[in-house]
């Protein structure tokens, strides 16, 4: 898997990377809706917006900007990423709802 990125016409940074088949899990592989897509795939991803592009050109990681923004107007945009609601938690704050142990360090036990 290669990666590139470039800055579109309008001044976005988009990072591109190829799926190849061999990246591809073998049980997903064998699902009908890949269609197109069996054989790899080039995805796009900004921050705003994300695209897929199958049948790409094999030497992609060599085409210039310009070559690649054409590439990514043929691209199919993906749905936006949906957020779980979860909220993010480091190992020093328990997870909302957690109980909360507390040790009284002058026991032992």
């Amino acid at each position: 898997m290669g990666l590139r990125e470039f800055r579109d016409s309008r001044g976005v940074s988009w990072k591109v990377w190829d799926v190849t088949p061999e990246a591809i899990h073998p049980v997903t592989a064998a699902e009908e809706f890949l269609a197109e897509y069996r054989d790899g795939w080039l995805c796009f991803e900004s921050e705003e917006d994300r695209r897929r592009l199958p049948l790409y050109p094999k030497g992609w990681s060599e085409l210039t900007d310009e070559e690649l923004e054409k590439l990514l107007t043929t691209a199919q945009p993906l749905p936006k990423r949906r957020r779980t609601g979860m909220t993010p938690t480091t190992p020093h704050t328990p997870a909302p709802g957690a109980p909360v142990v507390r040790r009284d360090d002058t026991t032992k036990g």
